[in-house]
């Protein structure tokens, strides 16, 4: 898909080259994800007592100071509550210089727990402490920006970012790095062999300079990296453990020297139950006696119990509201905001909400060695805890579930009723956390689920609120909804409108995760109409977002149709007269649709429905209720012949030359001999060939062989001598559409352009055409060429009714005819380049209608306020009024003109090979001229008469800037320039590569301010300018038209079509863009900007 290219604060750069590295990396740091654990080390290494786990230490410095090890990975293997992330901290602190980088996998946070975002925050960690890595991985993720990176497979990832980066480098010879994983076995248990997977299967191939220092409860080995096991030494943990109880009773506590051993047993070895039992002596410290748990295994119970008694006897909440905060923190998914605890749990007491806040955390200190508080969040401050809570605890998880459900609900309503107006403001602690987990909380009530679905997951302004978070999330909640048990009990319009969003999500995730706001312009170009028309409407009212608005049509290419209703037919042919089908032995007039009993009779026993006429138009042959074909005589309307074959024919045909008959059976190819009375010259196996029920005939080829078409899509060369070939070594058949008659494609003339991948065929079967019941499309007929600018489509798609359509069509709507509008938007203009027909298009009725068609031949022409200019055949121009009935002047003086272009609103260029001359509406005279040299050619012209000239047959390119017929300036290209245009201020210059780069040029300045790569084929004329800060951007190969901003060259809006664009026009002055398509068809478009910056 396309990049993301706004680079902040990029400096202005003196050639393309500059622009586009200085732009790279902050292109790389969009695309990837990285977490920032500083916090987190921060609080745990706050945990850390000097003078403990010396012994831990001490190895992994050993281990990582010694070169020559062979042992890649360190592994701390104990049990939860041991201490282990602390010493990972540590280490990570101590060893900043060489800390390559870490990860701190949390119970309570699956982002951090995705393999996907490991990886990618792996790589941008290490960018700042490996040399040479920024830029190798640079070059990787710049090559491959097409692709999601968080949908791409782990080991594709780990390949991509790691294996392919580290190729292209050497050893940067600054000794050993480390990369700290710390908490494999907080991951959910589906989840933790794939880590371990990734880590044991491909880790072994970094380069030997990085270390892995890795810390786990789980027993599930690491392969291929020679680890180095710790395995907690008992009695060197005592000590750490004692030294710790120390540090945590003071001097003065009751019997120190006899409690410190004894909560040393009690802790199980285990440094987080040491911390409680601190905690309980401290509780009793004016008690004569302690009362301690009888066994490790009850620490947790009266460590909560004093806890719950604290709460009630300090604070003055009951143990109802305590058990409430617990069982919110219980089943929240991640670290929940303090914010929601203030509405969760305090919310119905009689507090004013200004003090709120400070009570609950007054509240909050009291109990703070329970939990961890970072940047306003709050959970459980170990896995071990909440497990506990759910095992041994009277918490009820449904009530947590209900309460958190209702809050998130209250802020669902103040997203979706008051339309927040700035997208930070859904980044917001409370607002994120109810856009990303309502879904989860509130579906745990069975009968929340319809009123939830159709007031919240289907609102628009939600689900946008919801992309702009998270658009992972976003995609998961769908999905929950969807699979949920009570997902039948909806409506239909509900279920489809699901599905429609999800599929959206899906397709345009890539997109949305860089550009959320493009959202509702996605919803009006790939929805129905319930969506769009509620997207439309919120767009229309919402003044915000840029977008493209559909305002007109042009007309559809189909000139008559026609049905007969008896049954399917198989085959068709058309008489010489081309303004009659024989179906089944009738006539149907192309004329007047009407049916007319043929000049053939035959008796009872005959039934046809397939037929074709010999190249001469003398002899037709046709089926028959048997397995015979019958051979008539034109001339005379009788039988001559009846062939007895060994199986019915479903399709047959005479040779170009009209020598030979070939007739398709269900296992051979019969050729026939038709001088010889049609003896059997040529049989020919199906079961040679590549097929797996049938075969047809689907034209001649060249005198005397035909294209044979099996239902695996394989095209087959059948000559009359029965050697068949697969395929055609000068042409790829399977990408043509031929058309199906018993005529030579030779005699086709220009109307099948045999040989060429866009043929009429090709285009007509991307069209289709409307009709009451529904619309027929073409992409399934089969052609007739009747004469050079008409051809009939046949259809057999009518399932229903089991009858065949048949269609004329005009041939010249399928031609490269590209649209243009005038600049008082009253019509359209049509110019086919290869025929220089120039046509006239009024909008009447409310429909545009073909007006009339100008007589001379244009071979070029730019379009002002006042009228349009036109180059005739002569190549000499002419300036005509805006219905081109009047030619206001003629231009003698400029002659043999290649091409003209309009530059300003009255204002044209006119290109010749030795000159520019531009010619201006208003006084209709050549204002300026600017000479060229042979070797020269001109790109773009602005509105000041400024030319930029490139250079020819140059390398790197050398691009001039010409003012007043002066060589003001230079500038680099450093790739195949395609495409230049200038902003209608004239200070801007959009410069565009043949692979879809495109650089800004200040033209003030000459240099480039801003760089981005669509990595997709830009139209010929795909390049618009809206006003001095937006431009639209046509891509060919991807169907879509982009609007971006000038400024930071950052995509705003886009719009996707189902057919290819050929070309775009641009009314300026009302923000009107002119979409064109083959068959004449076209699309008209409103640019909608926000106000502040039309």
């Amino acid at each position: 898909d396309f990049v993301d290219s706004s680079v902040d604060s990029l400096p202005l750069c003196s050639s393309a080259y500059e622009a586009e590295n200085s732009g790279r990396y902050s292109k790389v740091v969009k695309n990837l994800s990285r977490f920032d654990f500083t916090p987190h080390i921060d609080t745990l290494c706050s945990k850390f007592l000097e003078g403990t786990r010396k012994w831990v230490l001490e190895q992994i410095r050993a281990w990582f100071n010694d070169t020559s090890c062979e042992n890649r990975v360190f592994i701390i293997r104990g049990e939860p509550g041991m201490g282990k992330s602390v010493i990972a901290a540590v280490v990570s602190h101590e060893m900043a210089a060489q800390l390559a980088a870490s990860h701190y996998f949390q119970y309570d946070n699956t982002r951090y727990n995705n393999t996907c975002l490991f990886l990618q925050s792996l790589a941008l960690q290490m960018c700042g402490v490996i040399p040479g890595f920024k830029q190798a991985l640079t070059n990787q993720v710049f090559e491959n920006f097409r692709y999601d990176f968080n949908e791409k497979s782990a080991e594709n990832l780990f390949t991509l970012l790691f294996a392919h980066t580290f190729s292209e480098m050497s050893d940067p010879g600054s000794g050993i790095f480390l990369i700290v994983i710390d908490g494999i076995h907080d991951i959910e248990s589906s989840s933790q062999k794939e880590f371990v997977d990734l880590i044991s299967n491909h880790f072994h191939k970094l380069p030997n300079f990085i270390r892995f220092l890795i810390t786990t409860s789980s027993e599930e080995k690491i392969e291929n990296l020679n680890p180095l096991y710790l395995e907690i030494d008992e009695e060197m943990n005592r000590k750490d453990l004692k030294i710790f109880i120390k540090s945590q009773l003071p001097q003065s506590i009751l019997d120190r020297e006899l409690v410190v051993p004894q909560l040393v047993e009690l802790s199980g070895d285990l440094m987080l139950n040491a911390r409680f039992l601190c905690e309980i002596i401290l509780s009793q410290c004016e008690s004569e006696k302690y009362v301690l748990p009888k066994t490790s295994e009850k620490v947790f119970q009266q460590y909560f119990t004093m806890l719950e008694n604290k709460w009630e006897n300090i604070t003055n909440f009951s143990r109802e509201t305590f058990v409430s905060l617990l069982s919110v923190l219980l089943v929240a998914r991640e670290p929940l905001p303090i914010a929601f605890l203030e509405t969760a749990v305090l919310d119905k007491f009689d507090v004013p909400p200004c003090n709120l806040n400070s009570i609950l955390l007054k509240a909050l200190s009291y109990i703070s060695s329970l939990f961890i508080m970072n940047e306003d969040h709050i959970c459980f401050i170990h896995k071990s805890v909440k497990d506990w809570l759910v095992h041994h605890y009277n918490v009820d998880s449904q009530y947590g579930h209900k309460i958190l459900a209702k809050v998130c609900v209250e802020y669902l309503d103040n997203v979706k009723n008051f339309r927040i107006k700035t997208r930070t403001l859904f980044s917001t602690a409370k607002v994120d956390f109810a856009l990303r987990h309502c879904i989860y909380h509130m579906l745990q009530e069975r009968d929340k689920y319809i009123n939830f679905v159709t007031t919240y997951a289907v609102d628009l302004y939600v689900l946008y609120a919801s992309i702009c978070v998270n658009i992972d999330t976003a995609i998961e909640n769908f999905d929950i909804i969807i699979n949920h048990e009570e997902y039948e009990s909806l409506c239909d319009q509900t279920k489809e409108n699901l599905n429609q969003l999800l599929q959206l999500l899906l397709t345009f995730q890539f997109v949305l995760r860089k550009r959320p706001h493009s959202f509702f312009q996605l919803v009006i170009n790939e929805t129905t109409h319930d969506l769009s028309s509620n997207a439309s409407e919120f767009l229309k009212s919402f003044k915000k977002f840029q977008y493209f608005e559909v305002v007109r049509h042009g007309p559809e290419t189909i000139q008559e149709y026609f049905e007969c209703s008896a049954f399917p037919y198989t085959s068709i042919d058309v008489s010489y007269q081309t303004n009659n089908v024989v179906l089944c032995l009738k006539v149907l007039s192309l004329t007047d649709g009407s049916w007319q009993q043929g000049p053939f009779s035959c008796d009872g026993k005959c039934f046809f429905t397939n037929c074709c006429f010999s190249p001469d138009y003398t002899m037709m042959v046709t089926t028959c209720v048997d397995s015979s074909l019958l051979v008539w005589d034109l001339v005379n309307a009788v039988k001559v012949k009846n062939i007895e074959c060994p199986s019915v024919p479903n399709s047959f045909s005479f040779s170009a030359s009209g020598n030979f008959l070939a007739a398709v059976g269900t296992s051979s190819i019969l050729v026939h001999d038709v001088e010889n009375d049609f003896m059997i010259k040529e049989t020919v196996s199906l079961q040679t060939l590549r097929f797996r029920d049938h075969a047809k005939l689907i034209c001649t080829f060249r005198s005397d062989a035909w294209l044979l078409e099996t239902d695996n899509s394989d095209i087959y060369v059948i000559c009359s001598d029965g050697s068949t070939s697969r395929g055609h070594p000068l042409v790829n058949l399977k990408e043509l559409y031929l058309p199906h008659n018993s005529k030579a494609l030779t005699d086709c003339n220009g109307v099948s352009n045999f040989g060429y991948k866009t043929s009429w065929i090709t285009e007509a079967r991307k069209s289709y055409v409307k009709k009451e019941g529904g619309n027929i499309a073409l992409d399934r007929c089969t052609f007739i060429p009747l004469d050079d600018n008409n051809a009939l489509a046949i259809s057999n798609s009518n399932e229903e009714s089991q009858s065949t359509c048949l269609l004329r069509v005009d041939l010249s709507k399928f031609k490269n005819v590209k649209s243009y509008i005038s600049r008082d938007s009253t019509i359209i203009y049509q110019h086919d380049p290869n025929s220089q027909k120039f046509s006239i298009l009024r909008f009447l009725n409310g429909e545009w209608q073909f007006s009339e068609k100008f007589v001379k031949p244009v071979i070029a022409f730019a379009v002002v306020l006042s009228g349009v200019f036109l180059v005739t055949s002569s190549t000499e121009l002419e300036f005509w009024n805006t219905d081109c009935s009047n030619c206001l002047k003629s231009f003698p003086q400029a002659s043999k003109i290649n091409r003209c272009e309009t530059v300003s609103k009255h204002t044209i260029a006119c290109i010749t090979e030795c000159e520019v001359n531009f010619i201006d509406s208003r006084n209709e005279e050549v204002v300026s001229t600017t000479s060229l040299s042979p070797n020269e050619d001109v790109f773009a012209c602005s509105s000041k008469y400024d030319v930029v000239v490139i250079e020819l047959h140059s390398w790197p390119t050398v691009v001039f800037l010409v003012r007043n017929n002066e060589r003001v300036g230079t500038f680099d290209v450093y790739f195949d320039m395609y495409k230049a245009v200038y902003s209608p201020d004239a200070r801007m210059l959009v410069v565009a590569s043949v692979g879809g780069d495109i650089s800004i040029l200040d033209i003030d300045n000459l240099k480039y301010f801003s760089w981005m790569s669509s990595f997709s084929l830009i139209l010929s004329d795909g390049i618009h300018f809206v006003n001095d800060m937006y431009f639209v951007y046509g891509e060919r190969i991807k169907k879509r038209y982009l609007l971006y901003l000038c400024d930071d060259c950052k995509i705003v809006s886009c719009f996707s079509f189902k057919d290819e664009p050929k070309a775009i026009s641009m009314n300026p002055e009302i923000q009107t863009l002119v979409v064109s398509f083959q068959a004449s068809r076209f699309t008209e478009f409103k640019i909608h900007l926000p106000e502040w910056k039309r």
